[in-house]
C-alpha cells in the first residue's frame, strides 16, 4: 500500500504533486505509520495557537500543516508537519526557508519535534533552545534494498508509535 501511495505521488493525478502531497502525507503518517485520523489538527482545522508571526522575513505568519497529538487529547501536542511541496530536495535553496521556519515553529509553540516532507524526503527535527538536529530519508530508498527497508523500519521507530510515550518517556527530551 505504502509503494502504491508513493506511485500515486509521483504521478500527480488531477491537481497535480501540489495537490497529492498531503494525500502521500496521510497514507504515509496515518496508514503505514499507524497514528490514526482522529489523532490529527489539518489544514484550516489547526489552532490558532501554532501559529506564529515570524520575527523574520517582514512578519509573515508561520503555520504548520498539520499537528499531530498524543491520543488524540488537544493538550499534548507531539509533532507538526510542514509540506514542502516546491522543492526538489530539503534543506537546499528555497527549502532552506522553509526548514528554518519550521524550527522557528518549533521553539515558538513550545512543540519539540517537527517533520518537512515534500513527498520525496521525510526530514524529522528537533530544536532545541539554542540547537536544532534533523534526519533525513530517501522515500526512493526505502523501495529498493535490504539497506532501505532498515531506514524504513528506522523512520518507523522514530516517527511512529514512539511520539506517542507518556510525558518524560519521550524518545526525544
Amino acid at each position: 500500500r505504502l509503494r502504491d501511495a508513493k506511485t500515486a505521488f509521483l504521478s500527480g493525478g488531477d491537481g497535480g504533486r501540489q495537490a497529492a502531497l498531503p494525500r502521500f502525507a496521510d497514507a504515509v503518517l496515518e496508514e503505514f505509520l499507524d497514528l490514526p485520523r482522529g489523532w490529527w489538527q489539518k489544514h484550516t482545522a489547526v489552532e490558532e495557537r501554532f501559529t506564529l508571526v515570524s520575527n523574520r522575513r517582514g512578519g509573515s505568519r508561520l503555520r504548520p500543516d498539520r499537528v499531530l497529538f498524543a491520543g488524540g487529547d488537544p493538550n499534548s501536542p507531539r509533532l507538526l508537519v510542514v509540506f514542502d511541496p516546491g522543492s526538489r530536495r530539503l534543506g537546499i535553496g528555497r527549502s532552506r526557508q522553509v526548514y528554518a521556519d519550521l524550527v522557528e515553529l518549533l521553539r515558538g509553540t513550545g512543540v519539540s519535534v517537527g517533520l518537512m516532507t515534500n513527498g520525496e524526503q521525510f526530514r524529522l527535527v528537533y530544536a532545541g533552545l539554542d540547537f536544532d538536529c534533523s534526519v533525513e530519508w530517501e522515500v526512493a530508498r526505502w523501495f529498493e534494498d535490504a539497506l532501505g527497508r532498515e531506514q524504513l523500519a528506522g523512520f518507523v521507530a522514530l516517527c511512529g508509535q514512539s511520539m506517542m510515550l507518556p510525558d518524560g518517556d519521550e524518545a526525544f527530551p
